[in-house]
Protein backbone atom coordinates (compact mmCIF):
# COMPACT_ATOMS: atom_id res chain seq x y z
CA UNK A 1 0.00 0.00 0.00
CA UNK A 2 1.37 3.75 -0.68
CA UNK A 3 -0.03 6.00 1.05
CA UNK A 4 -0.24 9.68 0.07
CA UNK A 5 -1.07 12.87 1.80
CA UNK A 6 -3.15 15.21 -1.10
CA UNK A 7 -4.02 18.87 -0.45
CA UNK A 8 -8.15 19.05 -0.93
CA UNK A 9 -7.55 21.82 -3.33
CA UNK A 10 -6.24 18.48 -5.34
CA UNK A 11 -9.01 16.42 -4.84
CA UNK A 12 -11.49 19.38 -5.04
CA UNK A 13 -9.91 20.48 -8.60
CA UNK A 14 -9.86 16.28 -9.44
CA UNK A 15 -13.45 16.02 -8.66
CA UNK A 16 -14.79 19.03 -10.20
CA UNK A 17 -12.68 17.06 -13.44
CA UNK A 18 -15.07 14.28 -12.92
CA UNK A 19 -17.83 15.96 -12.48
CA UNK A 20 -17.60 17.44 -15.67
CA UNK A 21 -16.42 13.79 -17.52
CA UNK A 22 -19.71 12.91 -16.26
CA UNK A 23 -21.34 15.20 -17.90
CA UNK A 24 -20.02 14.89 -21.07
CA UNK A 25 -20.17 11.12 -21.11
CA UNK A 26 -23.84 11.91 -20.39
CA UNK A 27 -24.35 14.12 -23.27
CA UNK A 28 -25.58 17.35 -21.16
CA UNK A 29 -25.92 20.00 -23.16
CA UNK A 30 -22.72 22.73 -24.46
CA UNK A 31 -20.21 19.15 -23.58
CA UNK A 32 -20.23 18.36 -26.97
CA UNK A 33 -16.38 19.01 -27.60
CA UNK A 34 -15.56 17.66 -24.43
CA UNK A 35 -17.17 14.45 -24.97
CA UNK A 36 -16.01 13.88 -28.09
CA UNK A 37 -12.26 14.39 -26.63
CA UNK A 38 -12.98 11.78 -24.02
CA UNK A 39 -14.22 9.19 -26.64
CA UNK A 40 -11.25 10.02 -28.85
CA UNK A 41 -8.78 9.47 -25.52
CA UNK A 42 -10.66 6.12 -25.07
CA UNK A 43 -9.98 5.02 -28.77
CA UNK A 44 -6.71 5.62 -28.20
CA UNK A 45 -6.56 3.45 -24.95
CA UNK A 46 -4.98 0.05 -25.32
CA UNK A 47 -7.67 -2.07 -25.16
CA UNK A 48 -10.11 0.58 -25.97
CA UNK A 49 -12.18 1.94 -23.65
CA UNK A 50 -15.61 3.92 -23.33
CA UNK A 51 -16.04 7.41 -21.48
CA UNK A 52 -18.34 5.16 -18.96
CA UNK A 53 -14.79 3.30 -18.06
CA UNK A 54 -12.84 6.42 -18.20
CA UNK A 55 -15.23 8.36 -15.56
CA UNK A 56 -15.38 4.98 -13.72
CA UNK A 57 -12.11 4.77 -13.18
CA UNK A 58 -11.77 8.01 -12.42
CA UNK A 59 -14.41 7.34 -10.01
CA UNK A 60 -12.69 4.84 -8.13
CA UNK A 61 -9.60 7.12 -7.74
CA UNK A 62 -11.46 9.80 -6.23
CA UNK A 63 -13.34 7.54 -4.02
CA UNK A 64 -9.58 5.94 -2.37
CA UNK A 65 -8.51 9.89 -1.85
CA UNK A 66 -11.61 10.68 -0.34
CA UNK A 67 -11.98 7.83 1.80
CA UNK A 68 -11.93 8.79 5.62
CA UNK A 69 -12.44 6.35 8.20
CA UNK A 70 -10.35 6.05 11.57
CA UNK A 71 -8.06 2.75 9.86
CA UNK A 72 -6.84 5.22 7.18
CA UNK A 73 -5.80 8.13 10.20
CA UNK A 74 -4.74 5.44 12.19
CA UNK A 75 -2.18 4.23 9.78
CA UNK A 76 -0.88 7.67 8.43
CA UNK A 77 0.47 8.22 11.95
CA UNK A 78 1.56 4.77 12.74
CA UNK A 79 4.09 5.01 9.35
CA UNK A 80 7.12 5.66 11.87
CA UNK A 81 6.47 2.38 14.00
CA UNK A 82 6.89 -0.89 12.94
CA UNK A 83 5.36 -3.14 12.10
CA UNK A 84 2.68 -4.97 14.52
CA UNK A 85 -0.72 -6.40 14.50
CA UNK A 86 -3.14 -2.98 15.54
CA UNK A 87 -1.44 -2.10 11.95
CA UNK A 88 -1.77 -4.80 10.11
CA UNK A 89 -5.54 -5.07 11.59
CA UNK A 90 -5.45 -1.36 10.42
CA UNK A 91 -4.85 -2.32 6.97
CA UNK A 92 -7.21 -5.17 6.75
CA UNK A 93 -9.83 -2.14 7.87
CA UNK A 94 -9.05 0.08 4.86
CA UNK A 95 -9.08 -3.31 2.65
CA UNK A 96 -12.22 -4.09 3.63
CA UNK A 97 -13.55 -0.64 3.05
CA UNK A 98 -11.95 -0.43 -0.80
CA UNK A 99 -13.39 -3.58 -0.77
CA UNK A 100 -17.09 -2.95 0.45
CA UNK A 101 -16.98 0.57 -2.39
CA UNK A 102 -15.98 -1.87 -5.07
CA UNK A 103 -12.53 -0.56 -5.25
CA UNK A 104 -10.19 -3.45 -4.98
Amino acid sequence: MFLRAVPAWETDALWQVHVALRRARDGEPDTAALGDLLREVGEDCHPPQTAADITDRLNRVLAVLLLDIPAVRTLATALDTPQDTDIQNTYEQIRTAWATAGIC
